[in-house]
């Protein structure tokens, strides 16, 4: 597995978010080229690795690093308090995600597939 970035120019905050998603992810196993796709499309959701985002457009709830909506964000939300975490902490939205995307196994094909072939937040 070739290295990961260690070092961020942004803020501290940002840029310590942005390192723990690198790390979770190629800790999964996540190919430079998935995590890139991944990192493009959180950090364009998330406005630069912020985790605590919880807006409102056209009439939809968006919520975290993946601007989780309906079902999925309830589902966040949720599990945060069922579990008795913090919803805008970076790992416990790292867990929620790995466990989206390997719950099912044709699923997460389909999203590191596609997150594979758009490393541009402008491709959706």
């Amino acid at each position: 597995m070739s290295k990961c970035i260690t070092t961020y120019s942004g803020s501290e905050k940002n840029g310590n978010v942005m390192v723990t998603i690198i790390n979770y992810l190629s800790k999964k196993g996540l190919t430079p080229d998935q995590l890139a796709g991944v990192m493009g499309n959180i950090g364009f959701d998330s406005n630069g690795y912020q985790t605590n985002i919880d807006k409102t457009e056209n009439g939809v709830k968006k919520s975290g690093i993946c601007l989780w909506t309906d079902k999925k964000r309830e589902e966040l939300m949720n599990s945060a308090k069922t579990n008795n975490k913090d919803w805008t902490d970076i790992t416990f939205q790292l867990d929620f995600l790995w466990t989206e995307l390997t719950s099912d196994a044709s699923l997460k094909k389909k999203i590191i597939d596609w997150f594979s072939g758009h490393t541009n937040a402008t491709d959706r």
